[in-house]
């Protein structure tokens, strides 16, 4: 199974979140932004086996 390397960035105060991912080198690649407001007030983040928040 190949490692996992994509990253959720959250911020509880604005509700805002981005994400991304480490290439083969690395290095930080980011994919998308989530303006603020967009998520509710959370308090956990978690994943199912195949990666998947």
């Amino acid at each position: 199974m190949p490692a996992r390397r994509r990253l959720f960035f959250y911020n509880k105060n604005t509700r805002a979140a981005a994400s991304g991912e480490l290439n083969s080198s690395g290095d930080f690649v980011h994919l998308k932004d989530f303006p603020a407001g967009q998520f509710g007030d959370w308090t956990h983040i978690g994943s199912t086996q195949e990666g998947v928040l």
